[in-house]
């Protein structure tokens, strides 16, 4: 919905909300951020505290330089642990120690969340092929494309 919508939908609107904050509320029926909001509510004449838009905004800056400081910490501790090998077998070999165990904890990590996408069952490529394969040998699989139905046409269980 455009704005020229919103404001006309908030007419009927502001009279039936009950709720304790005007802004937070316009946000979330209207789903649109808080600035756009305070915009609209004030073309709608509701007056709003500039202290406490004030606050909002300190605190979106204060969120927005958390954010870009955890990414630079993720992005320093994944440099740190950086090495060439993709299994734990090649850093043995090239007797990369550091490497080795950097790559037994992540292996235990996965492990621990369960993220074994090698022997898990529910891994997105393994039910691809479930699929495939349930599909093109027509073993009872709901899911069927065309060139599938028009197989089962074609056989002798159905005739034409």
């Amino acid at each position: 919905m455009n704005r020229q919508g919103r404001l006309a939908s908030a007419r009927t609107w502001l009279p039936t909300y009950t709720g304790k904050n005007i802004l937070q509320g316009y946000c979330r029926h209207f789903a649109v951020d808080w600035r756009c909001a305070a915009i609209e509510l004030a073309q709608l004449g509701v007056t709003l505290d500039p202290a406490y838009l004030a606050q909002r905004e300190l605190t979106e800056r204060e969120m927005i330089k958390t954010r870009k400081q955890r990414k630079q910490q993720r992005e320093a501790s994944a440099n740190e642990h950086w090495h060439p090998y993709t299994d734990a077998y090649t850093a043995y070999l090239a007797d990369d120690f550091a490497a080795l165990h950097d790559l037994e904890q992540q292996e235990a990590a996965f492990m621990a969340r369960g993220l074994d996408s090698y022997n898990s069952e529910s891994s997105s490529a393994t039910r691809c092929s479930k699929w495939a394969n349930a599909v093109s040998t027509g073993s009872g699989c709901s899911m069927s494309t065309p060139a599938a139905r028009s197989k089962s046409r074609g056989s002798s269980e159905h005739p034409p």
